[in-house]
């Protein structure tokens, strides 16, 4: 299996492979969230915050192709078999592919 950093590695290293070109962003945030944006850097080993936001396109990225496809983006404990499901708009909003 493949991790996030793994998947964030390959795609920084196919973005300079292509050589795209690159444009600058600003986010403002308040002070909660970018320690909450922190927070997990430290979880994930992620030292900057382009790599951060790298992790979490091809999360993003993943979870729109999957329901896409009509497939549903849950969190399952694997001893019990019961899963969660993942609540959030954004991906409530794609729709399903014929």
């Amino acid at each position: 299996m493949v991790t996030l950093k793994e998947l964030s590695a390959l795609r920084s290293a196919l973005n300079i492979a292509m050589e795209e070109k690159k444009v600058r962003l600003q986010l403002e945030v308040s002070e909660r969230r970018q320690a909450e944006l922190q927070a997990l850097m430290e979880a994930c080993d992620i030292s900057k915050q382009k790599d951060l936001f790298n992790a979490a396109l091809t999360l993003l990225e993943w979870a729109v192709g999957e329901r896409r496809k009509g497939r549903t983006i849950a969190s399952m404990d694997e001893a019990s078999m019961k899963y969660k499901e993942l609540a959030m708009p954004a991906l409530s909003a794609v729709r399903v592919e014929a």
